[in-house]
């Protein structure tokens, strides 16, 4: 907020920032962007500021409590807002010029609470684009409303459809692995029609008996054609365009007919082979100190990612579930956006899984375990190895999730390995003083000063604190900061688990 305040003289409207004239009341269009900040990303409302040939000036405001109260009243009033998602924390009085002005941090609203609406009517719902507020569509609408609900969207009975409809060699080769991680688990003695009702891949139709598959047992495991009658958009490919050389991909997987039905465990099964296959084996030894572990961390969170996208993956929107291989990065897309913030995302915060009966069928060989445990599990590969941190996109319609897997201290222009060993140290533990420079890098004061300085200047480190509380961080947003942070404490969090 102090940083906000600071910079109002250069700052525009955009996209997570917004300017509102509010001399003696709420501003009523004022609504649209706090339902548009709500129902994207969330942002920053101003009252008191206006912009004028793309400079902010502040105008200011009368009557601040009364303005305060107009605020909360507004908002709690069901008739014209939804939703109120703000309480006094997200309110504060600022002074600039000598004049006062109010900015209110609206948050992301929480997936049940979507979408946020005006005057009790659902098509006066807006979103955020680009420092515009748009009415939003009625498929986004909708979507909203799906991510909502408390039933998971692959929970529903795909009617006048039955088990014919899937594929009985992905549904043997499921089996097969089952019996094998699990020999003793009591579902190997089931018929096959009970084996697929306890994994909710089958349900009965209570009013005619019939056996009925869910979406679930469609996406997983149906026949492609079938899969395209009831989800239309479904599409899944891999491309590998790991070879910049070349203008076009290196290797390609779409539905062809060579691979087996073109089903989410087909799909996972042949792009997991290429994802391991495309870093480094493993060479650690177990807890057991006899038997290597059979993957390495990176293809571990390689795995958690590809879960993660299936999962996640809302399967009547208009996009690809697409992964995509670089020479130095993976990308991971899905249809629909994020549940929940950015940063709950990185702290491995909890949203239910749009899909969690696939999320059991992975589980039940395996492949994940509960939701909110893969992220800790991807950042702690991150800090270890001094990974690029992870980044991600969301629009609203799709999901990007880039894991690199370079270290980003190689990209660097460093001039010296004393260079290197400071940025190694902050990477690790976030800051580094001169007096630790002297103590765990063998750095005299005036050389590590020097070296600090020098790094400052090419954009790597930055000075924070006065006299003798000076330590240097990265140079990085506040976002990457904190999620730097959570990998560090995940991290520690793995460690404790493997001595325990």
């Amino acid at each position: 907020m102090k940083k906000l305040v600071e910079s109002l003289g250069i700052l525009k409207e955009s996209h997570k920032i917004e300017f509102k004239l509010a001399k003696n009341s709420f501003p009523k269009e004022a609504l649209n962007t706090y339902s548009a900040f709500a129902n994207t990303d969330g942002g920053i409302l101003v009252l008191g500021i206006e912009e004028k040939s793309g400079r902010a000036i502040v105008s200011g405001v009368e009557n601040i409590e009364k303005i305060k109260k107009d605020i909360f009243d507004t908002l709690n009033n069901k008739s014209i807002v939804s939703k109120n998602i703000i309480d006094d924390r997200n309110v504060k009085i600022e002074e600039i010029e000598s004049k006062k002005i109010i900015i209110i941090e609206i948050p992301k609203a929480n997936y049940k609470d979507k979408p946020v609406y005006l005057r009790g009517q659902l098509n006066l719902a807006y979103k955020r684009n680009h420092e515009g507020d748009y009415k939003c569509t009625e498929d986004e609408i909708k979507q909203m409303i799906r991510d909502s609900s408390d039933d998971p969207l692959d929970n529903q009975v795909v009617s006048k459809f039955s088990m014919n409809d899937l594929d009985k060699e992905t549904i043997n080769l499921y089996r097969k692995n089952f019996i094998n991680l699990k020999p003793d688990h009591i579902f190997n003695k089931l018929e096959l029609e009970e084996f697929l009702i306890k994994l909710r891949v089958l349900r009965r139709n209570r009013d005619n008996k019939e056996l009925e598959p869910t979406l679930a047992g469609i996406l997983f495991f149906g026949k492609t054609e079938v899969i395209k009658e009831v989800l239309p958009y479904f599409h899944l490919e891999y491309i590998d365009k790991s070879i910049i050389t070349q203008e076009r991909w290196e290797d390609r997987v779409i539905y062809d007919g060579t691979w087996g039905e073109g089903n989410l465990y087909n799909f996972f099964n042949i792009v997991i082979r290429k994802l391991y296959l495309s870093v480094e084996k493993n060479f650690q030894i177990s807890k057991d100190l006899r038997t290597r572990e059979e993957y390495s961390s990176i293809q571990i969170a390689l795995r958690e990612m590809l879960v993660n996208a299936i999962i996640h993956a809302d399967y009547k929107i208009d996009n690809p579930l697409k992964i995509v291989k670089y020479s130095n990065y993976f990308e991971f897309q899905n249809p629909g956006g994020l549940k929940i913030s950015k940063m709950e995302f990185f702290n491995g915060g909890f949203s239910k899984p749009r899909n969690e009966n696939i999320e059991f069928l992975f589980r039940m060989i395996n492949l994940c375990e509960r939701a909110g445990t893969g992220i800790p599990k991807i950042l702690k590969v991150t800090h270890e190895r001094k990974f690029k941190f992870p980044e991600i996109e969301d629009d609203g319609k799709k999901f990007i999730f880039k894991f690199w897997n370079t270290s980003f201290i190689d990209e660097l222009q460093l001039d010296n390995e004393k260079q290197r060993l400071i940025i190694e140290y902050v990477v690790k533990n976030l800051k580094i003083t001169n007096s630790e420079a002297r103590e765990n890098l063998s750095l005299k004061k005036h050389e590590a000063a020097e070296l600090f300085n020098k790094l400052i200047e090419k954009g790597y480190l930055e000075r924070n604190g006065i006299g003798r509380g000076i330590y240097y961080t990265l140079k990085c947003s506040e976002e990457e900061a904190k999620t730097r942070l959570i990998g560090q404490v995940s991290y520690l969090v793995e460690k404790l688990k493997e001595i325990l």
